[in-house]
């Protein structure tokens, strides 16, 4: 079925999941060094069901991207150099040192610092680490950044620096460490408050990123840039393509609450160019005062698509046996992209069914001139590709290779994870200070994914799981384990040892544990209507629950028992932007079945498709 890609220079998928776009504008560089890009489709956004009128509204923007991203980290500092906040480093010169000039720097003061002691040599190291840095070498860095010693009360200088090494080396949870060890009462510092910013940003943290560098102005300054706004709005951008959680925050001051809208405008301006202008001018009517209401926003307008050149693109999907059903949910999500695009921009797209030989489909699709492979969809199939694939092209493939199978060249796995999901909920939980609760998931071998995904992200920043508990699939009764997780049965047994040692019965009221700041829930919808009630039965109805998105189901009438329970979930679910509803209300109407059960597949479809990238 020949229906009319663009070149693998230009390819790139919807803004939707920037890693896409980084995946088909770098496919003729080297590969990363796994020579896979994990990404999981589409921008996720939190939402939270409430029953009134609608079936989810969002809980605070655009919330969070599952895991879209390269192996390099969220800013390479190769691409990326930059110099150490707050250090001096002895230079005659005032423009800063090339990558090559910094190495050479480094080195010499790292050989000065051998012959010094105290004071001397520390104000050397730290040179030596700003210059390092400055080259790109958050390794060489952070080795002699360990040079200058673990002190208990570190400098404000010290911090700064450990900041700097430790998002070059795409560790922005040290980053924060390094920030949380400044001595109580340390004087207010715009180049404190600026490291607090970009931390936060680079951990997905908008609008506690925006808070610090606004209310603090002075900070973008010290980093050198000509127009702060513009160094706020740069790492924001990044920050947003990333993932970033853009949910604006209770009582959000107009400043935060522009640059927070304005990043999401610029997402889905990204996601349907032609209505770029509209969406820009409805936040410059929101927000005419805003500072970015200005020069920044101007040259947004200005800017000019990216130039494309039509090429042709294999679609490799399971059109014939078990998988048919879902393999065509896909198709018609990404022709969907493909009509909506501007018919000179339309790349050619040939689909191929995979349902008997994936391997010969994906063959026959370099034989017949592709420039690009967008497929297959089942993890079989993509092990077939993978084992015939030689790297001549780039391949989207929307599930993930089995567990020790080697990726080829240029094979990029996209696809809906469940762990993506969990690691959202961990994040989401610990940027609201909520380190500390309990777990309920499905027993087997996905329940068992999903949470060590959910514990261990937790547990990188510093969040633990009190109790953790495991239910039968098929079971309606989660008495049992919830009052397990919440220990009830505990101070039951307690009442029961006292009152037989002390001989007679005493009064007791059933409570839980008092130290639970949040329930994780996942699974299938029907078991996740009937956990809620059952929590706010047994005790615990005041706790926040988080769940993945499986608990969410399409028709508003099934999800009244979920009220208040937030999950992550993809745009095309949730998102209720005008032009995302009218889509789905079509769907809605030409498939109610379909549409019910296989939303997410379609979404699936349409983000792969291969629209310019900005």
């Amino acid at each position: 079925m020949d229906i009319g890609v663009e070149s693998p220079e230009t390819l790139g998928v919807r803004d939707t999941c920037a890693a896409y776009n980084r995946i088909m504008q770098l496919v003729d560089i080297v590969p990363t060094p796994r020579a896979t890009a994990q990404a999981s489709v589409c921008r996720r956004q939190f939402g939270v069901w409430r029953s009134a009128g609608r079936p989810a509204t969002l809980l605070l923007g655009l919330g969070l991207l599952a895991a879209c991203s390269l192996t390099s980290p969220p800013e390479s500092p190769a691409t990326a150099p930059r110099t150490a906040t707050g250090v001096v480093t002895p230079s005659t010169t005032t423009t800063t040192p090339t990558p090559a000039e910094a190495v050479a720097l480094a080195r010499r003061a790292e050989e000065r610092a051998a012959m010094e002691s105290g004071e001397a040599r520390r104000a050397t190291l730290q040179s030596a680490v700003g210059y390092w840095l400055t080259a790109g070498d958050g390794g060489a860095a952070a080795r002699v950044l360990a040079m200058l010693g673990n002190t208990k009360t570190p400098t404000e200088s010290q911090v700064l620096l450990g900041v700097e090494v430790a998002l070059a080396q795409g560790q922005p949870a040290k980053a924060a460490q390094w920030l949380d060890r400044l001595p109580a009462g340390t004087p207010p510092s715009a180049a404190i408050d600026w490291a607090r910013a970009r931390t936060a940003l680079v951990r997905g943290q908008a609008a506690i990123g925006v808070r610090w560098a606004v209310e603090a102005p002075d900070a973008l300054r010290t980093r050198g840039a000509a127009r702060p706004d513009d160094r706020l709005w740069q790492q924001l951008r990044a920050a947003a393509r990333r993932g970033a959680d853009l949910s604006l925050p209770a009582g959000a001051s107009p400043l935060v609450a522009g640059w927070l809208e304005l990043a999401r405008t610029a997402e889905q301006a990204a996601q349907l160019p032609a209505r770029r202008d509209a969406l820009l001018g409805e936040w410059r009517r929101r927000f005419p005062e805003h500072p970015a209401n200005g020069p920044l926003v101007v040259s947004m307008l200005q800017a000019s698509p990216s130039p494309s050149s039509p090429g042709r693109v294999a679609l490799l999907l399971p059109l014939s046996g078990k998988a048919q059903s879902s393999g065509q949910t896909v198709r018609d999500g990404f022709l969907a992209a493909w009509y909506a695009q501007q018919p000179a921009d339309r790349p050619e797209v040939a689909v191929m069914d995979t349902g008997t030989d994936a391997a010969g489909a994906y063959q026959r699709a370099v034989a017949e001139g592709a420039t690009a492979v967008v497929g297959p969809l089942t993890k079989e199939e993509v092990v077939a590709v993978s084992r015939a694939a030689d790297g001549r092209l780039p391949i989207l493939a929307l599930n993930f290779l089995t567990e020790g199978t080697p990726a080829p060249a240029r094979l990029y796995q996209y696809s809906l994870a469940p762990e993506d999901e969990a690691i959202q909920v961990a994040q989401r939980l610990v940027a609201e200070g909520r380190r500390h609760g309990i777990a309920l998931l499905p027993a087997g071998e996905w329940g068992a994914r999903v949470l060590r995904a959910f514990e261990s992200s937790l547990a990188a920043d510093g969040g633990r799981l009190i109790a953790k508990r495991t239910y039968s699939p098929d079971t309606a009764d989660f008495t049992a384990p919830i009052l397990e997780l919440l220990g009830v049965d505990e101070a039951k047994s307690r009442h029961q040892k006292l009152a037989q040692v002390l001989g007679h019965p005493l009064e007791f009221a059933a409570t839980r544990r008092s130290n639970i700041e949040f329930v994780f829930i996942a699974g299938q919808p029907q078991a996740a209507r009937l956990i809620r009630p059952q929590l706010r039965f047994h005790y615990a109805g005041d706790l926040p629950v988080y769940a993945t998105s499986e608990v969410y189901d399409p028709n508003p009438k099934a999800n009244l028992d979920l009220e208040g329970v937030m999950f992550p979930d993809m745009p095309w679910m949730i998102e209720p932007d005008p032009s995302a509803v009218d889509v789905r209300n079509d769907l809605r109407n030409a498939w109610p079945e379909r549409y019910r059960r296989r939303g997410r597949l379609y979404a699936l479809g349409f983000d792969a498709y291969p629209a310019p990238a900005e």
